[in-house]
């Protein structure tokens, strides 16, 4: 039987269908087994893309070389300002101890710390950053400890406020997690609640009485619900601090040599390899890194240029972007605070605007000048990210 010439023009196009489609799924989500059965033909195909690159820097200007002395991390100002915002009052008998955030879930009410073994964290440490009392150590595994904060589901914490007399009565709070701010379960004196009452952080009672003396503090007293129906609640509002997603601090009797843990930060110089891509146009380009791979944020010169979308062995592809397509993922770090992209709008604050630290970005990388537009790309290139010992999702 001969096919007519229509529907071989429709197999053809079906055909051409299935593979740009086939090719497509493994652009944006690379299979192993076909990623591995392909590498004969990447090889076959790396010089020509290597080639391409110099014939479009070639064709193209040179971009600006900024000063190479200038660096785009804030990492130093940054951690002295996390520093002294940070660290608790001194107590007798206990010390501080410091280390950098991993990662912060505020939808799962835990924290991500590095657990340096010169630290010799152990679970159950009460953690906190300033005058704020953020959670327990739950767990130590791997280098990596989790702090459950107090907001999180069925989690008791002690509490205490002061009645109209100046005298603080006691309470525990239980945590309800996606459910809502934390409810005030138990209460000593139930006339003395107070609406705005400041509470305080109580430890327990097995636990060194000297705690008391660093004033934690949790948050406030506020109703909800409806008295004359008798669903009234007493819960606690409170804000978690810009600057313990940057470090926290714990509370330890015993010590070993250190009491300072650094963030680990992997980062390595890049070359540009296609400065344009044919499909998505001018606001994208592929880079290799010198050296490792698994990177999160390209900087050029003294200023991110922005985040690596794609990775494909040492080839990967960023977009170009400015500061306001960062949002949530920026704090503000100013003279004597640091502030969270909703408290800076709120305050219409100005200051150095960096990267927060989400997603395996590393914190504290200058994210450039508002109102700036995201143009060109200004060498020489380096790449970051955060190194935890396990790969970030």
């Amino acid at each position: 039987m001969k096919l007519l010439p229509t529907a071989t023009r429709s197999r053809r196009l079906l055909f051409g269908s299935v593979l740009l489609a086939a090719t497509l799924l493994q652009a944006w989500a690379p299979q192993p087994t076909v990623t591995a059965a392909l590498q004969p033909l990447e090889a076959l195909f790396t010089p020509v893309t290597a080639a391409s690159g110099w014939l479009q820097q070639g064709l193209q200007p040179t971009e600006e070389q900024r000063p190479p002395q200038l660096s785009p991390s804030l990492g130093n100002e940054l951690g002295a300002l996390e520093r002294m915002l940070g660290r608790p009052r001194g107590i007798g008998g206990m010390v501080w101890l410091e280390t950098p955030v991993l990662r912060a879930d505020p939808t799962r009410h835990q924290i991500e710390i590095l657990a340096d073994p010169a630290l010799a964290l152990a679970p159950g440490m009460p953690v906190a950053f300033g005058s704020h009392y953020l959670g327990r150590l739950e767990s130590v595994q791997d280098g990596i400890g989790v702090v459950r904060t107090w907001h999180g589901a069925d989690v008791r914490t002690g509490l205490a406020w002061e009645n109209e007399q100046g005298r603080r009565v006691r309470g525990v709070a239980l945590g309800r997690g996606a459910g809502g701010e934390a409810v005030v379960q138990w209460m000593a004196e139930e006339q003395d609640l107070r609406e705005g009452a400041t509470v305080w952080w109580r430890p327990r009672p097995d636990e060194p009485p000297q705690l008391l003396d660093a004033d934690l503090q949790l948050g406030s007293l506020a109703p909800t619900g409806d008295a004359t129906r008798g669903s009234q609640l007493w819960v606690l509002q409170g804000q978690f601090p810009a600057g313990a997603e940057g470090r926290v601090f714990l509370a330890a009797g015993a010590v070993a040599e250190s009491l300072v843990a650094e963030a680990p930060v992997r980062e390595s110089s890049a070359a540009l390899l296609l400065r344009a891509d044919a499909v998505f146009g001018d606001a994208w380009a592929c880079f290799q890194p010198h050296r490792g791979e698994s990177y999160r944020v390209l900087t050029g010169g003294e200023v991110v240029l922005g985040r690596v979308r794609q990775e494909r062995g040492q080839r990967m592809w960023v977009k170009r972007e400015n500061l306001s397509a960062w949002g949530d993922d920026a704090v503000l770090v100013q003279e004597a605070q640091l502030l969270s992209h909703e408290e800076a709008e709120a305050a219409a604050a100005e200051g150095r605007w960096c990267t927060r630290g989400m997603q395996g970005v590393p914190r504290g990388l200058w994210l450039g000048e508002p109102n700036t537009p995201a143009q060109g790309w200004p060498a020489p290139y380096r790449v970051w990210a955060k190194d935890s010992g396990v790969r970030s999702p």
